[in-house]
């Protein structure tokens, strides 16, 4: 066992590598660490940093995957509270959506009309004012 980083002398008298033993690690961040010629106790350092790391992405992953479903629980809830055109149509009895059907198809033109119903409410407005106005002049 050499503890030192000394050169020592294989079998065929050639210089071999140093082997660096660290403490409880196994043989092989030993065998990293003499391959890269990095210190065991920067190796491991370098690890668990890149694990805690890797921790802190996978929680805000996790996070903001849980964000992503809080916020499409709110819209579907939002959605059941919200009524729709198509909702309010769909409860309507199979009479009711064929006349609403046919009033959506036919072509009115939208002037004539207006000026009709506008012509309609002065009249009716007329008469009740003239009823009014007749019996206040019988007082």
């Amino acid at each position: 066992m050499v503890d030192d980083k000394s050169p020592s002398t294989g079998t065929a008298g050639k210089p071999s590598k140093p082997v660096i033993r660290g403490k409880g690690k196994g043989k092989a961040l030993n065998v990293i660490a003499a391959a890269s010629g990095r210190d065991p106790a920067a190796i491991v350092k370098s690890v668990t940093e890149a694990e805690a790391a890797a921790k802190a992405a996978a929680a805000r992953a996790q996070a903001e995957e849980e964000a992503k479903k809080a916020a499409e629980l709110r819209a579907q809830a939002k959605a059941r509270e919200e009524i729709t055109a198509a909702q309010i149509f769909d409860s309507l009895p199979l009479q009711e959506q064929y006349r609403f059907e046919c009033f959506r198809r036919c072509g009115f033109a939208s002037k004539p009309i207006e000026k009709f119903v506008a012509k309609m409410m002065i009249d009716e407005a007329e008469r009740r004012y003239l009823v009014r106005r007749g019996a206040m002049v019988g007082l």
